[in-house]
């Protein structure tokens, strides 16, 4: 029942049999969950600052995710191929709860930084997303491979993480156009594009080891009468045909010669004197255009600008958007822009005992080894992740 205007979440009215009584003195009498672990419950939760709806994950300025939003989420990431499997082998070590901790966290981070975008009137395009999205796709297997990098190395599924690009998209624009970072001119990239290795040609090539000259020459027969024989051949020998680019200075002199002449689908063999001998298929060759190579060539410069944004927006947190998390997923620590371990501000914890030693890597710190934070969205979005090249 609604409680009369006025009254507070402690000295609530209810009806009991036509009359009302007050909730301390209900507890006095019937001794059950009333009383003063309710009183602490009751004060933890207004002191926590989610003053959000029944239902709600987190509110972040004036948009609301929804406990059945945040759920559907994880259950769409969670039923991507492979993101499951991963999970155990992840930094969520398999925990679920952890898990939606870190989507709610990717969640509220997009919301954070559009919001803030949104008041200095910077404005991102869906074109921009998905050039920072394919330079992840193209530094990390390609478009066909780079759902399964994502799934294996992350337990993300596509969607999430364009999610998580998004975000950096936006703080990239904040860190250019208010952390104070240099936007790269046309012709400065046009310059770096000039003077750096990306406008060199890479030819893609399919490769088969063959364990002898005799082997090779039967392999190179049988791929020339049935071309599309060749990644089951090589599976026989114990390989795969996956596609490589090269550039001519990865290349023997030999090779290179060869390719002068070949055309995209001929196939030869290469035998490296008193070493391994290769049967090779030439897919295509690529030579990069400056328009090709452009996210590429901003890639180290929006990094910095990133970093710059995310600073940006620690600094600003008194003047951002408010946030505020549901304490059943954590609490948000505005100067670190993390979802952190809810601490109940009216019962003291019981302090933990400092290990003895470090040498079972117990006492070593937060972080993971591999520098990633917790891995669970509470150390500033730090899940490791495939990075661009040079970016």
């Amino acid at each position: 029942m609604r409680a009369p205007v006025g009254e507070s979440a402690v000295t609530r009215r209810v009806m009991t049999g036509g009359r009302r009584e007050n909730l301390v003195n209900v507890s006095r009498r019937r001794g059950t969950i009333f009383g003063p672990i309710a009183v602490a419950v009751v004060a933890a939760l207004l002191a926590s600052g989610c003053q959000s709806r029944a239902g709600t994950a987190a509110v972040v300025g004036d948009q609301r995710i929804t406990d059945d939003q945040l759920q559907s989420m994880v259950r769409d990431a969670l039923a991507f191929p492979g993101v499951r499997a991963a999970l155990p082998n992840s930094s969520f070590k398999g925990d679920v709860g952890q898990y939606s901790r870190n989507v709610l966290y990717v969640e509220v981070s997009r919301l954070l930084a559009e919001q803030a975008a949104g008041k200095l009137g910077i404005t991102v395009t869906d074109a921009a997303v998905a050039d920072r999205y394919k330079l992840y796709e193209d530094t990390n297997g390609g478009a066909a491979g780079f759902p399964s990098v994502v799934a294996s190395q992350l337990a993300y599924s596509p969607s999430l993480f364009r999610d998580r690009v998004r975000s950096e998209v936006f703080q990239v624009e904040l860190g250019y156009q208010a952390g104070g970072v240099h936007r790269p001119t046309e012709a400065e990239l046009r310059q770096t594009f000039a003077s750096s290795g990306l406008a060199a040609p890479k030819w893609t090539l399919r490769l088969i080891q063959a364990p002898d000259e005799a082997t090779a020459r039967t392999v190179l027969t049988k791929v020339q009468q049935d071309p599309g024989s060749f990644a089951s051949v090589a599976q026989q020998l114990g390989g795969q045909a996956e596609p490589q680019d090269f550039t001519a200075e990865q290349l023997p002199p030999e090779v290179r010669k060869k390719l002068a002449t070949a055309k995209p689908g001929d196939v030869f063999i290469f035998a490296q004197p008193g070493s391994q001998v290769y049967v090779i298929k030439y897919d295509k060759v690529t030579r990069p255009t400056f328009e090709s190579s452009r996210a590429q060539l901003l890639s180290q410069s929006a990094k910095t600008a990133m970093d710059a944004g995310v600073a940006y927006l620690a600094k600003q947190s008194g003047d951002l958007p408010r946030v505020e998390i549901n304490p059943r997923y954590g609490s948000w620590d505005a100067s670190k822009l993390t979802i952190a371990d809810f601490v109940n501000p009216v019962l003291s914890p019981t302090p933990t005992p400092a290990p003895s030693s470090a040498a079972d890597g117990s006492g070593a710190g937060s972080g993971a080894a591999d520098g990633s934070g917790g891995g669970d969205g509470s150390a500033g979005g730090a899940t490791p992740e495939p990075s661009p090249t040079g970016g």
